[in-house]
């Protein structure tokens, strides 16, 4: 039974997206990627119309429910009718409303994972976060992780931008793979959108409670703060919204005014 409604949630999937052509970005890696999501979906939802797919709909079960933009019923029959109910009604009547842009979480658990839902769901911008030991369950060792996670970037098509961690060579790389434009992110010299000068403030106790960095971004530098950051690693996930909405459109200083309201 699952693998025909796997079956019917693929096909419908491919016939929305065929017939509003939203822009699709895709976000793969071990770390990152939810909290990334987020921050897309609040820039780009200043220019767009932007949705995400909800948190845990990132497989070929929740991915395609958010192209229909549903959640998972669980074991509801009634549920599930409406699932396709709803499909049925955005492929015969157009839905003036549909998103112009889905910005999906992709997970990849087991091999195959990114190309089935790439093939699906082809990406304008693919994403690479980072890649470390999670979900190693099923890939063994890193080589084969890093393996699946280069589907996000070898199947962009050459109109496509791939947006990749540039302080982590497995990522960088990637970039040999693919016809895309690339971007890179991160503290490294040669990032495009590099982060440095990072500044942490504290509260009364002592504890972190956010940091200050400076971006700089072909020649043109502005000051971020970033509330409730703790770490230097909390920097990426900005590092990477920005990369992502200048290749969408948007501009620097616009970008992070955006990001400063974020909490």
């Amino acid at each position: 039974m699952k693998t025909i409604v796997k079956k019917f949630l693929r096909f419908f999937t491919r016939l929305i997206l065929k017939k509003y052509e939203p822009d699709i970005i895709g976000i793969a890696g071990s770390v990152g990627k939810r909290g990334l999501k987020k921050l897309v979906v609040k820039v780009l939802s200043t220019k767009f119309r932007v949705v995400g797919n909800p948190d845990a709909h990132n497989n070929e079960f929740g991915l395609p429910l958010a192209v229909i933009g549903m959640v998972d019923p669980g074991r509801s029959v009634y549920g599930w009718c409406q699932i396709f109910l709803r499909a049925f009604k955005l492929i015969l009547k157009r839905d003036k409303n549909y998103p112009e842009v889905l910005v999906l979480e992709m997970l990849a658990s087991k091999p195959g994972d990114l190309k089935h839902l790439t093939s699906m769901a082809p990406c304008k911008v693919g994403v690479v976060t980072s890649l470390n030991e999670a979900y190693l369950e099923y890939f063994k060792t890193l080589k084969k992780l890093s393996q699946e996670l280069r589907l996000m970037i070898s199947t962009l098509d050459k109109n496509s931008f791939a947006i990749l961690n540039r302080d982590e060579e497995d990522i960088f790389v990637m970039g040999n793979k693919t016809e895309a434009d690339i971007f890179t992110f991160g503290f490294h010299v040669e990032a495009d959108v590099r982060a440095s000068d990072v500044l942490f403030k504290t509260g009364e106790a002592g504890e972190t409670i956010g940091i200050y960095f400076k971006i700089s971004y072909h020649g043109s530098m502005v000051p971020m703060y970033l509330f409730d950051a703790k770490r230097q690693e909390d920097v990426y996930p900005a590092l990477a919204a920005i990369a992502i909405a200048l290749v969408m459109g948007l501009n620097l200083v616009e970008i992070s005014e955006i990001l400063k309201e974020v909490e």
